[in-house]
């Protein structure tokens, strides 16, 4: 919680932000905004007040501070949020304080790949396990078949329990891990010609 705003208006905030994380089915691409350092809620809460869709995925990291341990909500990507609007409405999000860039080919903004934010806003509405992650190429693709995350497709992992699907953002160099049931998921293998084909469920003995 930002320790400058009410208790109320963050309340209010974060209701408002879990609704635009329940809209998956945004008519408009999303982008990714990168902000100065520190600034994500401050960024969200203008954005809200714009009537700007956005979405800023938070986690709880263990932190240890003095004796103890201590969990707080952060940023699950440092420095991002992302808008979905029209291209119009991209200079109000450009001039909005405390933004510093939208991430693009030097002016012009690349939209994110649908199918990863689709994935995003599935574990932010839903509230699964998730964290950030380093970028990963190795291991098993993969498939999701059942729940809340099924199409959901990312490098599996079961090597380091719990069991999880690393999904990659390739544009923004960021990869989020998140906790999946190994029965609920497919492997997939790769043709040369890019077609996925489902493969005989392994062993799962390594990553």
């Amino acid at each position: 919680m930002d320790q400058n705003v009410p208790r109320y208006v963050q309340r209010t905030l974060d209701t408002l932000c879990d609704q635009h994380a329940r809209t998956s089915c945004s008519p408009t691409p999303w982008f990714a905004v990168t902000t100065q350092a520190g600034q994500e809620l401050s960024v969200r809460r203008q954005l809200a007040v714009q009537g700007i869709l956005h979405l800023l995925p938070l986690w709880r990291p263990r932190r240890t501070w003095r004796d103890r341990l201590k969990r707080r909500l952060e940023p699950l990507f440092d420095g991002f949020i992302f808008v979905s609007c029209a291209p119009e409405m991209l200079q109000c999000v450009r001039h909005t304080q405390g933004v510093r860039r939208i991430v693009g080919d030097n002016d012009l903004p690349l939209p994110m790949d649908s199918e990863a934010m689709a994935v995003l806003q599935a574990m932010v509405a839903h509230r699964l396990s998730y964290r950030p992650h380093l970028l990963q190429y190795a291991g098993w693709k993969a498939r999701v078949t059942e729940g809340v995350l099924a199409g959901a497709k990312g490098h599996f992992c079961i090597q380091n329990h719990p069991a999880h699907l690393v999904v990659n953002f390739e544009l923004i160099q960021r990869a989020v891990a998140v906790d999946v049931p190994p029965e609920t998921v497919e492997i997939l293998w790769t043709m040369p010609e890019g077609r996925d084909v489902e493969l005989t469920r392994p062993s799962y003995e390594i990553c």
